[in-house]
């Protein structure tokens, strides 16, 4: 590797040279430093400033252009110039970023947003299928078999030639890591499992390859740094006014409860045990230290279940407790202390690519997906979120998209379901002989991912044998949905060495849990004696007898297999309408956030009607172009504040 520290107008002259006459890929990283979000081990990005950048050519010829370091710096101009080619390059999709997402605001920080960026770390993600052990120096340790240096935290406080060899490094290793994965992404296609009407490319109409959906995953990176860089406003005086309260709830609360459980405190559950070894309340479940349990469903089960009026009162007032208690300390102080970290005063949530195994986003600082969702307290706190000034919101849901996804795949009576618009919770209601509220929980929680027996008795308050009639019902309504869960399997398995199975847009997981005997093989002897010891404790389970454990991890395998095709589509059918949004809206307009199934959007006031219409479009439009036939169906509505839109 050569490096060149671009600190002078004639070394910058040659980077810019090498950049006009060039038409290759790029490596690029940046670097920046900034006062650290409290409590976390990372930059403030409102408050963070550029030090500087590295480019590297496949050549292996690297260079580094200082802006802000200690000593000899390159000039502004210099910056300028050299920016604007980046941006052609980025345009042009060649030029690789490891977490792009991270130097994407970096840039738009400074000035310069790099639309286009490709990803190596994505890459890597959708090439083997996991969501760890993709950091950059892991992989180039892995693969390119270079150790590189480690980062220095005093970064800020060093002259550009003490960072150039780690700069250059990181943005080589960038570089030969996206051509790595980038001819695997080449060679990949989608897997429709057998249906042939589903084989289009979401952009050609062709056999589809993998590396589409790699831009995709790209572009949805992009759109992940502008959202968090916006934020979103906090009305921080009607927040104030909910914690007000929020607290004289909590102490009217606390002041019946001191009343008749004298001597028992409401938050404490070691105090709590008192109420079930009197009779107060009846057990419900143990904790892992053979406690009685004082969780939400506990508290929900003694107050239908209670010995007496006095034990559901008490289990009452442990859940609305609780429910106070999150209103103050979590939904409003823990908002208002995230939003002050910030320059704007607003939210700036971490929205996570690679947050879990389907690639469902999770969030962080803080956690919008766990917002409350029901009842008067949420609409309160969602009424506290409020649009930009002189903007509104408008917002959409998918309509039972998992369910709609995952009758598409199964065909049969639950794709005529949703096809012909048929209420499809009544239909369960009327084969098992419910009201619809429980045909709504049985079909997410049986028809979609397979509960089983014990967990129905318990839903229906009924024994295991009827509990499992039910069920038997339930396969004989919807045989389909039997049928294409043993084909899946069938086809995940035969796949080797290690079974995978693929969404729609390509992205892999490998489950190893089908081949339980080599998946426990595969752990060393402490690892193995912990991930048994975790099914014990899960399934209740004192003696593990011969082959026990490997048809639980077989089962678990099945599970997983289901669980990713469908949540894991429904995720990409989330990112392929966000994304053309973002592609089509008119400036001004743009998304503010997602949670689970929902996109949360801001324009100008006044311009609902064109906000609803491009959202319901491209929201419903992604359905087609991933091939299901299943209508996809999403709702759009304008206010002021996110309670209204919801």
């Amino acid at each position: 590797m050569k490096t060149t520290l671009a600190n002078t107008r004639l070394k910058v002259d040659k980077l810019l040279k090498k950049l006009d006459s060039y038409e290759g890929h790029l490596g690029f990283d940046t670097e920046a430093a900034g006062p650290l979000l409290q409590g976390r081990d990372f930059i403030n990005i409102s408050y963070s400033a550029l030090l500087g950048l590295s480019v590297a050519f496949e050549d292996e010829e690297c260079f580094y252009l200082p802006v802000r370091h200690k000593g000899n710096n390159a000039s502004f101009m210099d910056l300028h110039e050299v920016a604007k080619r980046l941006q052609d390059f980025a345009k042009r999709r060649q030029l690789w970023a490891h977490n792009c997402k991270f130097d994407h605001q970096v840039m738009i920080r400074a000035g310069y947003p790099l639309p286009g960026l490709l990803d190596s770390m994505i890459a890597a993600w959708l090439v083997e299928g996991r969501n760890k052990g993709i950091g950059l120096k892991e992989l180039a340790a892995r693969l390119l078999d270079r150790e590189s240096p480690q980062f220095d935290p005093a970064i800020a406080h060093k002259t550009g030639q003490e960072v150039l060899q780690y700069a250059c490094h990181d943005a080589l290793n960038t570089l030969q890591l996206g051509r790595y994965y980038c001819s695997s992404l080449d060679r990949c296609e989608h897997d429709f499992w057998g249906c042939e009407n589903h084989r289009k490319c979401i952009r050609c109409g062709m056999t589809p390859s993998f590396e589409g959906w790699f831009y995709e995953e790209c572009d949805f990176a992009m759109l992940l740094a502008e959202m968090k860089l916006q934020g979103l406003c906090l009305d921080r005086k009607k927040l104030a006014e909910v914690r007000r309260e929020g607290k004289v709830e909590l102490d009217k609360i606390s002041k019946v409860w001191n009343e008749y459980a004298s001597g028992i405190s409401i938050t404490s559950s070691k105090q709590l045990q008192e109420l079930f070894v009197e009779g107060a309340w009846v057990e419900h479940g143990r904790t892992a230290t053979g406690a009685f349990a004082t969780s939400k469903q506990a508290m929900l089960h003694n107050l239908n279940n209670a010995n007496s009026a006095q034990g559901k009162g008490f289990a009452w007032m442990r859940l609305a407790h609780q429910e106070a208690g999150k209103i103050v300390n979590t939904y409003t102080d823990g908002l208002i202390e995230e939003a002050l970290q910030w320059a704007d005063k607003r939210l700036h949530p971490d929205l996570h690519h690679f947050g879990t195994v389907t690639g469902r986003l999770s969030s962080s600082h803080p956690n919008i997906q766990n917002q409350p969702a029901r009842g008067n307290w949420a609409e309160r706190i969602k009424a506290c979120f409020i649009p930009a000034p002189g903007m509104e919101f408008t917002s959409a849901d998918y309509s039972q998209v998992e369910l709609r996804y995952f009758a598409d795949y199964c065909g049969g009576q639950l794709h005529k379901a949703f096809s012909s618009g048929l209420d499809l919770h009544q239909s369960t209601a009327d084969i098992l002989g419910v009201d619809r509220q429980l045909g709504k929980t049985i079909n997410f929680g049986f028809l979609l991912y397979g509960g089983g027996a014990r967990k129905m008795a318990g839903l229906l308050g009924c024994s295991e044998k009827e509990a499992g009639g039910k069920i038997q019902l339930l396969q004989e309504g919807y045989p389909e949905v039997d049928r294409w869960r043993k084909k899946v399997v069938r086809v995940v398995e035969g796949r080797g060495p290690i079974p995978w199975c693929r969404t729609r847009a390509g992205r892999v997981r490998f489950v190893p849990e089908l081949q339980p005997a080599q998946f426990l093989a595969s752990m060393d002897e402490q690892e193995r004696r912990k991930y048994v010891k975790n099914l014990q404790d899960k399934y209740k389970i004192s003696d593990l007898v011969a082959g026990q454990v490997e048809r639980i991890i077989y089962s678990k395998g099945k599970r997983l297999v289901v669980n990713y095709l469908v949540q894991g589509g429904s995720r990409d059918l989330l990112v392929l309408g966000m994304n053309e949004y973002r592609r089509r809206a008119p400036e001004g307009f743009s998304v503010v956030t997602t949670v689970h199934d929902e996109v949360l959007t801001q324009h100008p006031i006044g311009r609902g009607e064109d906000a609803r219409s491009i959202l319901k479009e491209c929201l419903e439009g992604a359905g087609p172009k991933l091939g299901l036939k299943v209508p996809i169906v999403a709702e759009p509505k304008t206010g002021s504040n996110w309670a209204e839109v919801k």
